[in-house]
């Protein structure tokens, strides 16, 4: 019976650790990292979307929903939600970063950085994206974005 109860256990151990895909993802905002993200979306160029669950280092995401995104060749937008405290309050920010190729979230590592240019230490160095009160870069070993500073 013992013998039974481990296998079962085995089995039902070795199920639930495929359904899941972590990527090696670390995410900061004003180069803090994030560690109480309260959403993060992958969303495809037709608008389907995964949520993820996010942890600092991993982006946890269900290894069934990906069935449907090409990882390939997808261009994909982060839609990412960040709990802001001010004053006892909690306000939520939410950031949408675009054209971003779905490959990099599978690469060796995926590093996401978000500057907040309604910060005044982070809008004096950086430019905002068009028409957006932020801006990000990120690197992986496939590829690097960065954006250029103000003088």
């Amino acid at each position: 019976m013992r013998k039974i109860i481990i296998v079962i256990l085995f089995i039902t151990t070795k199920s639930f650790s495929q359904n899941i895909v972590e990527s090696n993802t670390i995410i900061s905002v004003n180069n803090d990292i994030c560690k109480n993200l309260i959403d993060v979306k992958i969303i495809d160029n037709k608008g389907l979307f995964i949520s993820t669950n996010y942890l600092p280092g991993k982006l946890i995401i269900d290894n069934d929903a990906l069935k449907t995104f090409d990882k390939e060749n997808d261009i994909i937008c982060l839609e990412i939600t960040v709990p802001e405290f001010n004053n006892d309050k909690i306000f939520y920010k939410i950031y949408f970063i675009n054209n971003i190729k779905f490959k990099l979230l599978f690469s060796d590592y995926f590093i996401l950085k978000i500057f907040d240019l309604r910060d005044k230490k982070i809008n004096k160095k950086y430019f905002p994206l068009n028409g957006k009160d932020f801006t990000f870069e990120f690197e992986s070993p496939i590829e690097n974005l960065k954006r250029a500073y103000r003088n």
